[in-house]
């Protein structure tokens, strides 16, 4: 996975709080809706990188998960 803060648009900050995290997923996954695309393709990409930042979100939502995205 790319990084989760990078993908979600947090700061790299072990102080993000749920909710922010929360918040930040719900503005990228409002752009990523795969009813916004045109073409099979491009929704196929959407799924993924929304797939992808959901998969951001439950790591930040933890703090293990969150330390563990700081640290590579």
């Amino acid at each position: 996975m790319s990084n989760p803060f990078e993908i979600l648009g947090l700061p790299l900050a072990f102080d993000v709080t749920p909710a922010q995290v929360s918040a930040a997923h719900l503005r990228v996954a409002a752009r990523l809706h795969p009813d916004r695309a045109r073409d099979p393709l491009e929704r196929d990409e959407l799924l993924r990188r929304a797939a992808e930042a959901g998969a951001a979100k439950a790591r930040l939502l933890g703090d293990v998960g969150r330390a563990e995205a700081l640290l590579e």
